[in-house]
């Protein structure tokens, strides 16, 4: 009886299973048919876990050596693979097409970036409009925080040097869709180099780059920024081309070069230091500092702060406004202004340009984008939890409450309670853990590990909370997810 029972379950197991099986791999194969469907490319970190999951759908666990950290870009392909190591294939097979079918549905659901129709100005991220002599060129990738990809950088190129000869447009204007202005030089754009390899891609992005600035040189009519929020890179660096800067209270101006390597850009340490002196420009370009709105207005980057409430309708009438004055004459007023400084300006961009192709081929500029590749922060935003940390040792009192998480002698870490549990789904750092708010991520925590004795701060994936980072304080150190569990196994 009992033989019977297990040998009809058993069989009926089996045949459950194949079924399961055929169901994935169906749903495995629609699903790298539908990633082409998309429209926007995904993210570094979810392109990583899309390439993990396949591989292991398809190849099993990792094999092979770890790649070095200076190839970076097959360094992040093995760790993300080693991160879902010991997963079945059906399994691998589940989550490629949940991954890939929670993307469409998320890119479905997002109107402003979902149209099937191209927008005007020909590419994907830019909104053109001609509308009573004022030509709109509106930064529009708001989920990419208005990011500027290499087929941008060629439209708007294009857009300068079109409207300068158009009798219709008598000034040019730019502003962005969302709370960002623009975050700047899109960072998914150095993914390319394992297409390119570094070299050809520095070269093509060294072309890019100045026919992107010399178009704005070159361009006669009036240039107009309306800078509707957060506004980075080159966004920022190119403002003094501009005869005229509206500037939300709410928009900040920052040029971090220094955390990604990298030499400054769009004249700026030709402009800068003309419009506010060489400390205050080296105060930004330098050191990366972030300017408010009132601040850039007080060192001359900006024409005027307009409240945020109705930034968009006093902007616009100033606009419509300045369309009504004579077109010759601003055309005249603003080419004679340019003249002044335009052969100057013409060897400057050459020459950041030479060192910037420099920057861009060096380790550091290829350590920062490593970080960014894995959504690491810079290291200065990681702070001590001084309470539960004392030196190298964790403070392991049961009685301690370090604002909100204790201590947990079964698992050897601090543990948030159930009113800090938030901190693993949201985007706003909790109380309890000292993290800089310039920093926010989707999915993250804290916890003190009293095995390798330090406060580490990680972050999750926001597709299946698997952990991708994790660094450890006071040793200061990244590690990914293999490597700190590795690191905790080795420990006694």
């Amino acid at each position: 009886m009992l033989r019977s029972v297990l040998k009809q379950f058993s069989s009926i197991s089996r045949s459950e299973y194949r079924l399961f099986s055929t169901d994935y791999a169906s749903k495995f194969t629609a699903a790298q048919a539908d990633l082409k469907k998309l429209k926007e490319e995904p993210d570094n970190e979810t392109k990583l876990k899309i390439y993990a999951l396949f591989k292991q759908a398809t190849s099993g666990d990792v094999s092979g050596s770890q790649p070095s950290k200076l190839n970076f870009v097959q360094r992040a392909k093995y760790d993300a693979w080693a991160s879902v190591k010991g997963l079945s294939n059906e399994e691998a097979q589940k989550k490629y097409a949940e991954l890939v079918n929670g993307l469409l549905a998320e890119e479905a659901g997002s109107g402003s970036e979902a149209s099937s129709a191209p927008p005007p100005g020909g590419v994907d991220g830019l909104q053109v409009t001609i509308e009573k002599g004022v030509l709109q060129i509106e930064l529009n990738r708001p989920k990419k925080f208005n990011a500027i990809t290499p087929e941008m950088y060629e439209a708007i190129t294009r857009i300068l040097y079109e409207a300068d000869e158009n009798k219709e447009v008598k000034v040019i204007v730019f502003t962005g869709a969302g709370e960002y202005y623009s975050s700047g030089n899109d960072l998914g754009n150095f993914s390319l180099v394992a297409k390119y390899g570094k070299e050809k891609l520095a070269d093509m992005t060294y072309e890019v780059y100045l026919k992107f600035v010399n178009a704005f040189i070159d361009v006669k009519k009036p240039l107009i920024a309306l800078v509707n929020g957060h506004a980075v890179g080159i966004t920022v660096t190119t403002l003094p081309f501009f005869n005229l800067v509206l500037a939300s209270e709410k928009a900040t101006f920052s040029a971090p070069f220094a955390t990604i390597g990298q030499c400054a850009e769009g004249c700026s340490t030709f402009t800068f230091p003309m419009l506010m002196g060489t400390i205050k420009a080296s105060e930004i370009l330098v050191f990366g500092r972030k300017l408010t709105a009132q601040e850039a207005y007080e060192r001359n980057l900006v024409t005027a702060v307009l409240p945020a409430a109705s930034f968009r309708e006093e902007a616009n009438k100033r606009v419509a406004e300045i369309a009504q004055l004579p077109p010759n004459t601003m055309k005249l007023n603003a080419t004679v202004i340019k003249d002044a400084n335009r052969e100057t300006l013409k060897r400057v961009v050459v020459h950041e340009a030479k060192k910037l192709k420099e920057s861009w081929l060096s380790k550091e500029c290829e350590e920062a984008f490593q970080h960014r590749e894995h959504n690491l922060p810079p290291a200065m935003s990681l702070k001590l939890h001084k309470q539960c940390v004392t030196g190298e040792k964790i403070n392991d009192d049961p009685t301690l409450d370090c604002h909100g998480a204790k201590f947990n002698r079964s698992m050897g870490f601090f543990q948030p309670c159930s009113r800090h549990s938030h901190c693993y789904a949201s985007r706003e750092p909790s109380d309890w853990c000292l993290i800089s708010t310039d920093f926010m991520w989707t999915n993250w925590g804290c916890h003190c590990d009293k095995k390798i004795g330090s406060c580490v701060i990680e972050r999750y994936s926001r597709h299946d909370r698997g952990l991708q980072w994790a660094y450890c304080v006071p040793k200061t150190e990244f590690y990914c997810a293999t490597r700190y569990y590795s690191l905790r196994a080795t420990i006694n």
